[in-house]
């Protein structure tokens, strides 16, 4: 008897959640709730207006440092992740018009707040200005002159990477310099004009998710919108912190639209240019050369694959021309790759150089070459193992960021995002919603925990992989045991 009560009060939970979800206006509600609370946090504790003049403020100068503050943002970060997966939960069972519109309208008014916050868990905006600066006023090559050969840094004491050269690619640094030739050096109006850059490349990712969605799920694609417009962590890095990952990820689902489109060449070179924003995009090529010799077979596969990279490759060439060459590439890999932050990786790597005093080729080698070579057997692996295009990106991507990606970044999950927006599989959502999570908390550990202890070498970063990646690292594994095939029901075969 008891057995039967508890059994009907979970059905009874479960048709009030159903008719919660179906209620017209849930959609409505939630995007109220959604847009309020932006509204009544970011722009009045932390406002643009009022910070913007300060160099290296963050949230955590601003509010004192205080812990209360850093638990309010944890738990605003919860809310809001419950609000992006009950719309999603929305979007999946009444995918109308309304719906869409809704979704729209709630997040032009969470970007609108963001906008006007100040973007206090990053220094980027202030590099991408200052580079672009470099480039357009000042006539200087931003990959090959770092800003402390140009001015000192009291004239601009906004920088952060003040004596090192610019990472970005190409395209990244024409778009800046257009950018910043249209808006000026005004500190304010450089805020802002990145700020709305990155605000229209998740639009436009949004349009690129709903394109592929139609093509292969069409009654997912209201869906797989609002868990991209919606997500936090993409608010976050976009509308906030005016990151070039948006950028660099609508133009990777660009590629992937593309590639499912029957449109494969083009597709290959459009993933080519997406790594002309940043590099690290070039680690879906193999991905989608894998794919395309099992939809295609060996020969035609192969010469897709062989026209797409000689297209890519001379792209690469004309587009580094300008900025010397790209033998620029491996020397750029070279410099970057030894900067590990926030992960176990940086952990032993300070811990060896700094504590044992290891001779630094020696820690890189054993190290950054062992983490290296541990990530280039998972994602073989993986291509070997998923068959799945839009999957296996997604598992790469992921291995990616909690195996190899020694300099850990939050933002760089939002392409995490954009890949599971496009999967159509709910396992894959639910771990990307809780790995959203922690990427919000990331900066919270960071500028309220980890910058306040003084520990011996690398143990800054044994708090951060703790507190940020310990968690997901355990989920990514039990989601891998208990997966028996990581594949999708909507797998559109490309003949």
């Amino acid at each position: 008897m008891a057995r039967f009560a508890s059994v009907l009060s979970h059905r009874v939970a479960r048709n009030r959640f159903a008719r919660f979800a179906l209620w017209p206006s849930t959609g409505p509600r939630l995007s109220f709730v959604f847009v309020l609370l932006y509204a009544g946090i970011f722009p009045v504790f932390f406002p643009l207006l009022t910070w913007y003049a300060n160099p290296h403020t963050s949230f955590a100068s601003i509010t004192g440092r205080n812990y209360f503050a850093a638990i309010g943002l944890a738990l605003v970060s919860i809310v809001l992740i419950l609000l992006n997966r009950q719309m999603w939960t929305v979007a999946q069972n009444r995918a109308a018009r309304s719906v869409a519109i809704t979704i729209l309208a709630g997040w032009l008014g969470a970007s609108a707040c963001l906008l006007l916050t100040y973007p206090g868990q990053s220094t980027d905006i202030a590099d991408y200005s200052f580079r672009a600066h470099m480039l357009v006023h000042l006539g200087k090559n931003p990959l090959t002159t770092p800003p402390s050969a140009v001015i000192p840094f009291d004239s601009y004491p906004y920088l952060s990477w003040y004596r090192v050269v610019d990472p970005y690619g190409p395209v990244w640094h024409w778009l800046a310099g257009g950018l910043h030739a249209l808006v000026g050096d005004d500190v304010l109006a450089n805020f802002l004009a990145f700020k709305f850059l990155a605000i229209i490349a998740t639009g436009a990712s949004g349009v690129f998710i709903y394109a592929i969605l139609r093509q292969i799920a069409s009654s997912y694609a209201v869906a797989g919108l609002a868990l991209w417009l919606w997500n936090p962590l993409v608010l976050n890095e976009g509308a906030l912190n005016g990151h070039n990952d948006l950028v660099m990820v609508a133009i990777m689902l660009a590629g992937l639209w593309l590639m499912l489109g029957r449109h494969a060449t083009v597709g290959v070179v459009t993933l080519v240019v997406a790594g002309l924003v940043k590099v690290s995009a070039w680690i879906l090529l193999p991905v989608v050369f894998v794919w395309l010799l099992r939809q295609r077979g060996w020969r035609h596969g192969l010469a897709v694959i062989a026209l797409a990279s000689c297209a890519g490759g001379l792209l690469v060439f004309l587009a580094y021309a300008p900025f010397g060459g790209w033998a620029l590439l491996p020397e750029m890999l070279k410099d970057r790759s030894w900067w590990p932050t926030g992960t176990w990786t940086a952990a032993a790597f300070y811990a060896l150089r700094d504590g044992l005093h290891w001779p630094h080729d020696t820690v890189v080698g054993w190290v950054i070459g062992s983490v290296t070579l541990l990530f280039g057997i998972i994602a073989m692996i993986l291509m070997v193992k998923i068959r799945d295009l839009r999957a296996c990106a997604w598992s790469v991507v992921l291995a990616y960021l909690l195996v190899a990606s020694h300099w850990f970044q939050p933002w760089y999950a939002t392409w995490l995002v954009a890949l599971a927006a496009i999967a159509i599989d709910r396992r894959l959502v639910t771990y990307t919603i809780v790995f959203t999570f922690f990427m919000l908390l990331h900066p919270i550990v960071a500028q309220y925990v980890a910058s306040q202890v003084n520990l011996p070498p690398g143990g800054n970063d044994l708090i951060m992989a703790a507190a940020t990646l310990l968690v997901p690292q355990i989920l990514a594994l039990r989601l891998i045991v208990m997966s028996k095939k990581l594949g999708l029901k909507h797998d559109l075969v490309v003949t």
